[in-house]
C-alpha cells in the first residue's frame, strides 16, 4: 500500500477517529478530515504543473499540515523533502540546489529564512515556486 492512501483506508474504517493531535496548538483532525484534506491537496498539487516523481521541499516544524503535505505528496507520486528548521539558509540553499525541487514549501514562522534563501538560489534555481502556509497554531 501507498502510504499516501493509509488516511483513505481509515477514513473508510473510522473516520471521526483522531488521526492527528497537535497539542502545543490544542487542534485536532480526524481521519475522515485529514483524508479529505489530502485529496485535496494531491489534487492540487499534480494540477498545478508537478509530475509524479517532482520534489516538494518542506521547511516546517511539526504541525498537522505538516503531515497533510506528507501524505498528499505520496497520494500524488511526489517526493516530500522536509528540510531541518535548524539550518543556516545558506545551507538549506545548497540542500535545495542539490535536490532540484519544484516547489519549496514553508510555514509561516520561516518566512525570513525562505526569503534569504529565495536571494541565495534565484539564479540556480529560476523556476523554483515558492508557497507557505499559516503559523502552527493556525487551522
Amino acid at each position: 500500500m501507498n502510504i499516501g492512501y493509509i488516511t483513505r483506508k481509515w477514513a473508510d474504517l473510522d473516520p471521526g477517529r483522531p488521526a492527528l493531535v497537535d497539542v502545543p496548538a490544542d487542534r485536532r483532525v480526524s481521519f475522515g478530515e485529514l483524508d479529505v484534506r489530502v485529496r485535496r491537496l494531491a489534487n492540487a498539487l499534480l494540477t498545478s504543473g508537478l509530475e509524479k516523481g517532482d520534489r516538494i521541499a518542506v521547511l516546517s516544524k511539526n504541525s498537522i499540515e505538516f503531515f497533510e503535505v506528507y501524505f498528499a505528496c505520496a497520494r500524488a507520486g511526489l517526493v516530500a523533502q522536509p528540510l531541518n528548521w535548524r539550518l543556516a539558509p545558506v545551507e538549506i540553499a545548497r540542500i535545495l540546489e542539490d535536490g532540484e525541487p519544484g516547489v519549496f514549501l514553508t510555514q509561516e514562522d520561516f518566512s525570513t529564512e525562505r526569503d534569504a534563501v529565495r536571494d541565495l538560489v534565484s539564479t540556480s534555481l529560476p523556476d523554483l515556486v515558492y508557497l507557505d502556509y499559516g503559523s502552527a497554531g493556525s487551522s
